[in-house]
């Protein structure tokens, strides 16, 4: 217990008067909750109820306040979510004003823990105006601290490095420490993703001095993980288990059971990596249990993955794909990328923009900057139409080149289909208008023919029409063995089956591809260099089925007009997934042009090209975390180098945790 903690205590013994043992109480609660989570909630209870039976508002909504704390150390989010949302209604019907930037933050943070991103964002975005406002530079780190963390949670590094470093510059002219240390950690995570792990070491070292000189267990033992979580990202696994061990004897004595989650499922992709499938299975099977229970579906999700993983290397198919199910759906819960979101996720970030540049008229009250913020209040309108304009003119042109696709596959399926069908429709012909056997001729040449000459030459004829029925009929069955193929091929490619995730063979899918493509490549020499006919990876038929097929086209565009035009197909073991490398030896891609073929709508094929080839396939890939590069020699030919991981999507090692 701090010296100021113990100063409030002996006053507390002395006091008499209801409200001020109630303000005390709250003073106590607040100066032990990052100490003693526990022993803060008792002294808010007993604050709660004082204040209560005084009728006394701004007591009560300090112990809500303090209560909320509490819970929130302990992940229990929905109670603390309960009396925060409480405490602003209290301050809502009484015209209390104190802290509620302040609360706005927290439940902030609930909603990130929660996994709901947006929520987040637009409660920080309340903080960070009433902060300006109010010109609270205090309030104003945290919530550019906590938008700091939104972003690097969307990936969005740069742009959270940038946030975390305005916070630290503000935490630094009012010489808070605590919040410079939180600058400090957040700063280490995204330093970690970017792989700069000497800055990320440094800036978790300087949270930890920080935090063990203000007796902050909680943040300090967060730090530690982060540092386990760097030294694991560097392979030096025996530093990485020491920092998990002493952060989770921390988190466990102190009961703060988020913090420990996130290290339980540490320890378990530490042992996962280094192929210790017993233990790995121990503490991810525990990260599971404590993180469903204190519902934060983002590291469900990921402990979700991990078990994929595991189950896979130890060959258990069936729960390896249980689980990779599970993590798919949570993920797509907490991260759904469609079209509306995005031009939502525009939206707030306009907001954004728009409040930071009207805190900055207030603080300055120039008329000047008033009149620059009307302008930029339009400004903000027009782009955000013309974000709307441009996913609908997106939707449509994808809709256009889909239909396209369609239209090229119709086109194919026909011909191949006509095909079939002329070498049924032929012999059934012959079939039906061949001469029976004649029953007449037959008895006639028994009564009058002595020698048998004459039935003998009629039989022999008669054989030669049944041989020539029975070629009929293999000609038929041919025929209807092609059509069934192609109809096979099709629902591979676009049918209900396609869009099923599964355990794909990349071989046969291929294949499928080659024959839907067989009209524009039959003067074309496809090679085939398949390191085995099993190559399997999670996905589904019909997105492979797209990349082979636009890979394919683009092949036959670029050896139009060419000697000996080759396709060469490889597909090899890279990496714990699959390389796929489509070679031609076409005309090759310009340098100048390179640059610009993964973006939608960029095509050099005029009015024949819509541009988003090469642009939904990297867009198919990104979605399984796979990867697609390009190799090009101009008069040469180019080749097209596609990675995907056997087991899917993947999910980043680091996450942005809150402290």
């Amino acid at each position: 217990m701090s010296e100021l903690a113990k100063k409030l205590k002996t006053q507390l013994e002395t006091v008499t008067d209801p409200a001020t043992r109630v303000d005390l109480l709250n003073q106590l609660a607040w100066h032990t909750w990052r100490q003693d989570a526990n022993q803060a909630l008792r002294y808010s209870e007993q604050a709660f109820a004082l204040a209560h039976e005084i009728n006394y508002p701004k007591g009560i909504i300090q112990s809500l306040i303090r209560k909320g704390l509490s819970c929130l150390t302990f992940a229990r989010y929905d109670e603390a979510l309960s009396h925060f949302q409480t405490a602003l209604r209290i301050m809502d019907d009484t015209g209390e004003t104190g802290e509620k930037g302040f609360i706005h933050n927290r439940i902030g943070v609930v909603y990130y823990n929660l996994g709901d991103y947006n929520k987040a964002l637009q409660e920080q975005l309340v903080c960070l105006e009433i902060s300006q406002e109010t010109q609270d530079k205090r309030l104003e780190s945290r919530a550019l601290n906590s938008i700091g963390i939104i972003s690097n949670a969307l990936e969005r590094f740069e742009e959270a490095l940038e946030y975390y470093q305005r916070s630290m510059t503000l935490a630094e002219e009012i010489n808070d420490l605590q919040l410079q240390a939180f600058a400090l950690n957040n700063m280490g995570t995204v330093y970690d993703s970017l792989k700069h792990y000497d800055k990320a070491l440094e800036n978790y070292r300087k949270s930890i001095e920080i935090n063990e000189k203000l007796g902050n267990d909680t943040a300090r033992a967060i730090g530690i993980s982060n540092m386990g979580d760097a030294y694991r990202l560097m392979k030096d696994y025996p530093q990485a288990l020491k920092y998990y061990q002493e952060a989770l004897a921390i988190d466990r004595q102190r009961g703060t059971k988020s913090s420990e989650a996130h290290v339980l499922h540490s320890l378990g992709e530490l042992y996962l990596e280094q192929k210790d499938t017993e233990q790995a299975l121990h503490y991810l099977t525990a990260a599971l249990e404590l993180s469903q229970q204190i519902k934060n579906k983002h590291l469900v999700f990921e402990v979700h993955f991990s078990l994929s993983k595991l189950y896979r290397t130890v060959e258990d198919f069936e729960q390896a794909l249980t689980h990779f199910e599970k993590y798919h759906q949570i993920k797509e819960e907490v991260l759904n990328e469609d079209s509306a979101q995005k031009v939502k996720n525009f939206q707030i970030r306009l907001e954004l923009e728009r409040k930071e540049k009207e805190a900055e008229i207030y603080r300055k009250k120039n008329e000047e900057l008033a009149r620059l913020n009307e302008e930029l209040e339009k400004t903000n309108q027009q782009l955000l139409e013309a974000q709307i304009q441009t996913v609908t003119a997106q939707a449509k042109q994808m809709e256009a080149e889909r239909l396209a696709t369609l239209g090229r596959v119709a086109s194919m399926i026909g011909h191949d289909m006509n095909n079939a069908l002329s070498g049924v429709i032929s012999p059934l012909e012959y079939i039906i208008l061949a001469e029976p056997l004649d029953q007449g001729e037959i008895w006639d040449c028994w009564e009058t023919d002595e020698d048998g000459s004459r039935l003998k030459a009629y039989l022999e004829e008669w054989e030669k029409t049944w041989n020539r029925i029975q070629d009929a009929a293999q000609m038929i069955q041919i025929g209807a063995k092609r059509a069934h193929m192609v109809i096979n091929d099709l629902q591979s490619a676009v049918g209900g089956k396609s869009q099923k995730l599964g355990y794909i063979n990349l071989p046969d899918v291929f294949r499928e591809s080659v024959r839907l493509q067989k009209k524009h490549l039959l003067n074309i020499n496809v090679i085939e260099k398949f390191e085995s006919e099993e190559m399997r990876v999670v996905t589904t038929s019909g997105a492979m089925s797209q990349i082979f097929m636009n890979l394919l086209i683009n092949a036959c565009h670029a050896l139009e007009g060419r000697e000996n035009p080759t396709i060469i197909v490889e597909l090899k073991t890279k990496n714990e997934g699959v390389e796929i490398r489509i070679s031609d030896n076409g005309k090759g891609i310009p340098e100048d042009i390179m640059p610009h073929i993964f973006k939608p709508f960029f095509s050099t094929k005029g009015e024949d090209g819509s541009g988003l080839g090469l642009a939904a396939i990297k867009q198919i890939l990104k979605g399984f975390n796979g990867t697609i590069e390009v190799e090009s020699e101009l008069g040469k030919g180019t080749t097209f180098i596609v990675w995907i991981p056997k087991e899917g999507k993947e999910v980043p090692l680091m996450k942005p945790r809150w402290v």
